[in-house]
């Protein structure tokens, strides 16, 4: 009996767990070497991420590696949760393909969207392997190019583009004229949606699938045509533009018929490039202004420089808020909720003023990521990534605990202690920020 009281010592000493495994750090980089310029980032639930971009010659990231069959082809990279690489492929021929777009399926499969040889092509790969499970391209006797892609709850993919001459039997009005087409997820066969466009450049550049079936587009529309032949009916009426580019908010109820239209703009170039719907149905914008000298006196600078834009409107298309950018050019081309409900936009700065938020630049450009509260569009925080030469943030997703990043550097930088990058040469990176 002396005994027991020991061994009760010894069995709970053994019931004691081991360690938890370290998790993925709060601040990683992975550089991705060799001609790549990324477009685009998607997240799955996970955090694992998709990446697409062009490339030209040979590229590698982390042991996988992929060499172009032509002039450029496209890249698609997939990351695992802890960042490490599940895959890399290439989509091309001895033409040239660039990439867009790209989104996630909810099983994890990647659908990205972009031009080869001058025609809108969209193709699905296989979240396991990046094993083409199919690809389309749109017929036509013009140009065109898939802008921007995004997954309905039904699993098909909504891609909005632009064309000239004529795509699938529908004749553009002028120089570019947009349209919407859905990829079925299953085959990748096409279904022509709408097309708008009158005689000038309408360049859509985002679109946003909603549950209910409607669809949300952006971009520029009137551009490089005399502002009296601008003119564009969206749906609701003869819309004209400002002068140069003018940027919209296209909802589309879906039959393809508008449920209404935003427009905006100065005697620049203004447009849309990414859209970010709340849960609540609220609709986020953002992209870049060109103001005249010192518009409505925010921006004391003459016409050229670009400022980046954010704006929320609401379900209905009214518009609630409004952020642009000072200091001398901007640009805020791509949008993401983090766990914490806070809105993101992602770009490059040459100095970047906004209320009591201050991003300096350390060259020619720098990559950044800029956060706000969505309720109020007040910044509330930010992050700069930046060389002697000029960098780029090409894109931003959620992921556990944070943010990814995707841009390029032209120079030399650390990202998270990794130097990134060789002085006159342009080198991809993915940064994760798992702890904001």
């Amino acid at each position: 009996m002396r005994a027991l009281p020991v061994l009760l010592v010894i069995a709970c000493s053994a019931a004691k767990p081991p360690p938890a495994p370290p998790g993925p750090p709060a601040c990683d980089a992975l550089p991705v070497l060799g001609k790549a310029e990324p477009t685009s980032l998607a997240s799955d639930a996970s955090g694992g991420l998709a990446i697409a971009g062009d490339f030209a010659g040979t590229m590698q990231a982390a042991a996988a590696g992929i060499t172009s069959a032509g002039g450029t082809d496209v890249f698609v990279l997939r990351t695992n949760t802890d960042g490490s690489v599940r895959w890399l492929r290439r989509i091309g021929g001895p033409g040239t393909e660039s990439a867009s777009a790209v989104a996630l399926f909810p099983n994890g499969d990647a659908v990205v969207v972009g031009a080869a040889d001058g025609h809108c092509f969209a193709a699905r790969l296989a979240d396991a392997d990046g094993r083409r499970l199919w690809t389309a391209q749109l017929p036509g006797d013009g140009e065109s190019r898939c802008r921007a892609v995004s997954i309905d709850a039904k699993g098909e993919a909504w891609t909005t583009g632009y064309f000239s001459g004529l795509l699938s039997g529908n004749a553009s009005k002028g120089m570019y004229d947009l349209f919407v087409v859905r990829f079925a997820g299953a085959s990748g066969d096409a279904f022509f949606v709408r097309a708008i466009g009158g005689k000038g450049k309408e360049l859509p550049r985002a679109i946003a699938a909603l549950a209910d079936g409607s669809a949300l587009l952006g971009g520029q529309f009137g551009g490089e045509v005399d502002v009296t032949e601008s003119d564009v009916d969206f749906g609701k009426g003869p819309v004209r533009s400002n002068g140069d580019y003018d940027g919209f908010l296209l909802k589309l109820q879906p039959d393809g018929k508008t449920a209404w239209v935003a427009t905006f703009g100065d005697n620049g170039d203004d447009e849309i490039n990414a859209l970010l719907v709340g849960a609540d149905g609220t609709v986020y914008a953002s992209g870049h202004h060109q103001p005249a000298a010192n518009y409505l006196g925010l921006n004391p600078h003459g016409v050229g420089n670009f400022t980046g834009i954010v704006l929320r409107y609401s379900r209905d298309g009214r518009g609630d808020w409004v952020r642009i950018f000072e200091g001398p050019s901007s640009t805020a081309n791509h949008l993401a909720f983090d766990e914490k409900g806070r809105l993101w936009t992602a770009g490059v700065e040459h100095g970047l003023r906004l209320d009591d938020t201050v991003i300096e630049d350390a060259g020619r450009g720098d990559a950044y990521a800029l956060a706000f509260d969505p309720n109020t569009g007040t910044p509330i925080g930010s992050r700069r990534w930046g060389s002697p030469a000029f960098d780029i943030a090409r894109g931003v997703a959620r992921i556990p605990g944070g943010i990814a990043v995707t841009g390029f550097t032209e120079g030399e930088m650390a990202v998270c202690g990794k130097p990134i990058g060789t002085a006159g040469e342009r080198t991809a990176f993915v940064v994760w920020l798992r702890d904001l």
